[in-house]
């Protein structure tokens, strides 16, 4: 994946399971919050958003595991929005490497919408916020 964007982790106690590697629900958690550090880098306020009454909401997430992490991985995730061939989606590609060998860990797909929740008359209910259509629009797939 073609992304300079980087949020770095590493793996805490609590993350792991009886088998000794980090449970799957975690890496949800890693995504996400690398997501929110992303769209803020690029200058997309959430809590702006939501004031307004404009919520991002997942629809899909796809995620492929190749390793899994273990106790004291340091590691980083990547993320970049990507077009979709729909009006109303937009997605993010993200991965998660170790830093040390930069070993792949799992790729994920996740994709997007935006939900105005007060439309007004002529307002769309569903969306892709101006903002994001510029984005995708800038740097296209090598966000």
């Amino acid at each position: 994946m073609n992304s300079d964007f980087r949020e770095y982790f590493e793996v805490r106690d609590n993350e792991i399971d009886i088998q000794g590697i980090v449970n799957n629900t975690n890496y949800m958690v890693y995504l996400g919050h690398a997501r929110h550090k992303y769209i803020r880098s690029v200058g997309i306020d959430f809590n702006d958003y939501a004031a307004r009454g404009y919520n991002f909401v997942l629809l899909d997430c796809s995620m492929q595991f190749k390793h899994s992490l273990k106790p004291d991985d340091v590691f980083y995730v990547t993320c970049r929005l990507v077009p979709t061939s729909s009006a109303i989606r937009f997605a993010f590609e993200q991965e998660i490497r170790l830093k040390e060998s930069d070993k792949l860990i799992l790729t994920a797909h996740l994709t997007a919408t935006c939900i105005n929740t007060q439309p007004q008359p002529g307002e769309k209910k569903i969306f892709i916020p101006q903002d994001i259509q510029n984005i995708l629009a800038k740097y296209g797939s090598d966000t």
